[in-house]
C-alpha cells in the first residue's frame, strides 16, 4: 500500500521565507559593501578611478538585483500543490549554503577572507555537493589560487591573509 501526501500551504510558505530570507542576507551584505566602499576614495587625480569605485558599483548592483528578487518573491503566489511526489518544496542544500554565507561572513572577521573562502568552498563541496576529498581539495585549491592570483596580480589589490 502506498501512501501519497499533498503538499500543505506550509511547506510552500517556507520556500518563500527562505527565499526572503535569502534576500535579506545578500542586502544586508550589499548594505555592509556600499558602506565599507563609501569609506575608500572612488577617484584620484593619478588613477582616475578609486578603490571605492568598485565595489561601490557591485554593491549597487547586487541591492538592486536583491530588491527585484524580494518584489518578485513578494508578488508571487508560490508554486501550486501538487499530489504527492515526496518532494518538498525547502530544499536542504539550500538551507545549508544559506548559512554557510552567514558563518563565512562571520568568520572571515575572526581568521581572515582567504582562510574563509577556503573552508566555504571545501566545506560546500565536501557536504552540500557530496563530493570526495581529493575532489573538494582541487576545487578549493584552485579557486583560491584563482582569485588570488586575479587579485593580488593583476588587479593590484591586497586580501588580507588574516583578519587585522
Amino acid at each position: 500500500m502506498r501512501i501519497t501526501l499533498q503538499r500543505s500551504t506550509d511547506v510552500r510558505r517556507q520556500g518563500k521565507f527562505l527565499r526572503l530570507g535569502f534576500g535579506l542576507v545578500l542586502g544586508c551584505w550589499a548594505g555592509s559593501v556600499i558602506a565599507f566602499a563609501a569609506m575608500l576614495p572612488t577617484s584620484s587625480q593619478a588613477v582616475g578611478v578609486g578603490p571605492g569605485a568598485f565595489a561601490l558599483f557591485f554593491g549597487v548592483l547586487l541591492l538592486l538585483m536583491v530588491l527585484v528578487e524580494i518584489a518578485l518573491t513578494l508578488k508571487s503566489p508560490g508554486p501550486a500543490p501538487e499530489v504527492g511526489d515526496g518532494q518538498a518544496l525547502v530544499n536542504n542544500g539550500q538551507l545549508l549554503y544559506l548559512g554557510a554565507l552567514v558563518a563565512t561572513a562571520c568568520l572571515v572577521f575572526v581568521v581572515g577572507v582567504l582562510p574563509a573562502i577556503v573552508a566555504l568552498v571545501f566545506w560546500s563541496t565536501k557536504v552540500v555537493e557530496r563530493r570526495g576529498y581529493l575532489f573538494s581539495l582541487t576545487v578549493t585549491l584552485v579557486l583560491v589560487s584563482v582569485l588570488y592570483l586575479l587579485f593580488s596580480t593583476v588587479l593590484k589589490i591586497r586580501i588580507p591573509l588574516i583578519f587585522t
